[in-house]
């Protein structure tokens, strides 16, 4: 048996998780988690609405966040910014109850829409 790991791991997502994430109107941004290799690791996923061209794609994301709260609530901000093409931001309110859902729009409208 060899300890050599393939690159890429092979991806397995919650059916109804997948399709709930699908079925939302775009823009759109869920956070969960995934496990590899018994470690469990942060997910955050962006459908921006429009088709990111392969040389955005190419050239990463920056990503930015922050959290605002207090003793009964607590905000977070997720920013994905890539370059020379668009912003999108999205907010969450995780820590009330009941939860808020999360949103997301542009921030800077991508070149292509301008």
């Amino acid at each position: 048996m060899s300890n050599v790991y393939r690159l890429l791991p092979k991806l397995t997502l919650n059916r109804r998780f997948a399709q709930d994430f699908l079925d939302a109107p775009e823009p759109c941004c869920v956070l969960s988690v995934i496990e590899e290799r018994e470690q469990v690791l942060p997910l955050v996923v962006l459908r921006p609405g429009v088709v990111l061209p392969y040389g955005v794609t190419e050239q990463g994301f920056d990503f930015g966040h922050s959290v605002l709260g207090g003793d009964s609530y607590e905000i977070v901000h997720f920013a994905f910014k890539f370059r020379g093409f668009g912003t999108w931001s999205s907010i969450a309110a995780i820590s009330c109850s009941p939860p808020i859902l999360t949103s997301t729009s542009p921030r800077s409208k991508p070149e292509s829409a301008r």
